[in-house]
């Protein structure tokens, strides 16, 4: 087996067949399970590989940043540590999160922080912050 397959396997619950009676209201069910499974396994991978977009809108004095899964319920654990971390930052005055955006607005100052080391301080809060945002 592939080291994906290995991986694939311990992100996916096991399934268990249904009695032949219920495979009509069943099915339904563990397709359902099965594909939101998949999605937040994938999900989980492009993250880990660096493979996620994320939507940039700058102006002087302020970037607009997408934070992934801050919209999501348990999302506000996820913006406060994503504010606390880019706060610490030099040339950075203030971060708030808006959740109903999805996005961050970094305020910074001269010098300014490089918008990479921005994106990559988001990034490493996504993956290190024990909230689960849903793959859609």
């Amino acid at each position: 087996m592939t080291s994906l397959g290995r991986l694939a396997g311990r992100l996916l619950p096991s399934v268990t067949m249904p009695l032949v009676g219920d495979v009509s209201r069943t099915v339904p069910h563990l397709v359902g399970d099965a594909s939101r499974s998949v999605g937040v396994a994938a999900t989980r991978l492009a993250r880990s590989a660096g493979l996620t977009s994320r939507r940039v809108w700058s102006r002087p004095g302020r970037h607009h940043i997408e934070v992934h899964g801050v919209g999501q319920d348990g999302g506000d654990r996820l913006a406060r540590q994503v504010e606390r971390t880019l706060e610490r930052l030099p040339g950075v005055t203030w971060a708030r999160v808006n959740a109903a955006s999805g996005r961050v607005v970094v305020a910074v100052e001269e010098p300014e922080p490089k918008l990479r080391d921005l994106i990559t301080t988001i990034a490493r809060c996504e993956r290190t912050c024990d909230h689960e945002p849903d793959p859609e």
